[in-house]
C-alpha cells in the first residue's frame, strides 16, 4: 500500500517544477541572445563592453574598475 502525498507536499512540488521551468527557459533565452551578439559582448571577452574582459591588457581592466 502507498501511503498518499500531503497536500503541502504537493503544492512545494508543483511551484518548484513551475520555478525551474521559468529560470531555466530565461537562461536558455539569455544564451541564445548572447550567441546572437544581441547583449552587447558580439567579441567575446576581449570585447570593452565586457566588464572585466578576460583578454584584455591589465591597463584597460584597471580603466574600467575605475568607472565603476
Amino acid at each position: 500500500m502507498v501511503p498518499s502525498i500531503s497536500p503541502s507536499v504537493k503544492t512545494i512540488g508543483f511551484w518548484s517544477a513551475v520555478f525551474s521551468t521559468l529560470f531555466s527557459t530565461a537562461y536558455a533565452f539569455g544564451q541564445l541572445t548572447e550567441w546572437l551578439g544581441w547583449l552587447g559582448s558580439e567579441d567575446g571577452p576581449e570585447n570593452a563592453s565586457t566588464p572585466l574582459s578576460v583578454g584584455d591588457d591589465q591597463s584597460q581592466r584597471k580603466s574600467i574598475l575605475q568607472r565603476v
